[in-house]
């Protein structure tokens, strides 16, 4: 049994928010799987036994693996994480490496491509919380919502909770080199 280290008595207990960013496949990917899962449970259930289970693994992976970003706020600290069938994998961050919350407006799309040679994309404006590092330059997305407002007050909160400052994305001009 290993000695405790001095920041373990320190560290308060966790207040969680798990924010789904997105699947970790495209959306056609995983309607596909949906058809594969569905093959396995009929192989299952008409005795094919191996082959049921083989497909109703591949399947659910695709359908259940998501990224998504935990927040600790009491102890400061953030996770980017891979989900694979509940279990969450990646690497805590303290939040001082990110003093400022910024806003961005994004749009995600997809294109579907048809045989008569025309393509329809589908797409949603979507408002990005992230945090910045004081450059401005290195970001972290913490959370995806549909409305501007919901994105505003997550961000007021998220900042209030952790002592960040709420500010307009302005990255820092890079200065020239010059030759001596």
């Amino acid at each position: 049994m290993g000695k405790p280290l001095d920041s373990d008595f320190n560290r308060k207990p966790p207040r969680l928010t798990d924010n789904f960013l997105r699947k970790s496949f495209p959306p056609p990917i995983v309607l596909a799987n949906y058809i594969v899962l569905g093959a396995g449970v009929v192989s299952l259930l008409a005795g094919y036994a191996v082959l049921g289970i083989i497909l109703c693994l591949v399947g659910g992976f695709v359908i259940f693996t998501k990224e998504g970003v935990d927040v600790d706020t009491a102890n400061k600290l953030i996770r980017r994480y891979t989900s694979f069938y509940g279990i969450k994998k990646g690497t805590w961050i303290a939040v001082n490496e990110y003093p400022f919350v910024c806003l961005f407006k994004s749009k995600s799309s997809f294109r579907i491509n048809r045989i008569a040679q025309n393509s329809l994309e589908v797409g949603d404006v979507e408002y990005d919380v992230y945090l910045l590092n004081r450059s401005h330059r290195d970001r972290f997305l913490v959370k995806t919502t549909k409305t501007e407002a919901q994105a505003k007050e997550y961000a007021r909160q998220i900042a209030k909770e952790m002592d960040l400052e709420f500010v307009l994305y302005a990255p820092q001009a890079f200065t020239k080199k010059t030759r001596r």
